[in-house]
């Protein structure tokens, strides 16, 4: 409404109008560069944006689970899931590797049926020696008019991370990926709550 986008097209879903936008004109994009790299400023800079993707694309989800932990703590609010939580969680992280969009070694796809299901995010290598990644979310919902301990909700969060990653296998989500000759696979089972979150992975090389 404001001028900042440009609708090209859109159409009603159940959820609301879907559009496809751009940026109108090269002053408006050199504002939300800069917007950009504003968010970018402080403790997380170009710098560490990097080393963040590169923990992501060569496995060492160790220190990318952290970072984004921390991230996760220091940036969002549990204002920002909205009544969508799931899709934002799905949004961030589409997000946070939105570089690799225009990567001549990676292509990023998004809810896309594979196997027995659909898939909620893969990072696919074109590259055979280096990591195809696909990602399962769930949101984990404490009971109603109850609250749990840290403890538990860790817990909770662990169980839920371990049935997300249980169902890349079972659902058969790396089939599409498999097709193309790839064998490096790194699933990721994301479970969330607010800030709070557990990632658990497994990597298949056959």
């Amino acid at each position: 409404m404001t001028g900042y986008l440009t609708t090209l097209k859109h159409h009603y879903t159940e959820d609301g109008p879907l559009c496809a936008l751009s940026i109108p004109n090269k002053e408006v994009s050199f504002l939300l560069k800069k917007i950009i790299k504003e968010w970018f400023s402080g403790n997380y800079g170009l710098e560490w944006y990097n080393e963040f993707l590169d923990y992501l694309l060569t496995g060492n989800i160790e220190r990318f689970s952290q970072e984004l932990k921390q991230l996760m703590e220091h940036t969002v609010s549990v204002h920002d899931t909205g009544r969508s939580p799931e899709a934002f969680y799905h949004g961030l992280m589409v997000g946070l590797t939105a570089s690799l969009h225009a990567s001549p070694v990676y292509e990023i796809r998004s809810n896309r049926e594979s196997g027995s299901g659909r898939y909620d995010y893969a990072i696919i290598s074109r590259e055979a020696q280096k990591l195809s990644i696909i990602m399962e979310f769930k949101q984990v919902k404490e009971p109603e008019g109850t609250t749990l301990s840290d403890s538990e909700m860790t817990e909770l969060l662990k169980k839920t991370a371990e049935t997300a990653l249980a169902q890349i296998s079972e659902k058969s989500y790396c089939t599409e990926i498999k097709q193309r000759g790839l064998t490096r696979v790194l699933k990721i089972g994301l479970a969330f709550s607010g800030k709070k979150l557990c990632l658990l992975h497994e990597l298949s090389e056959a």
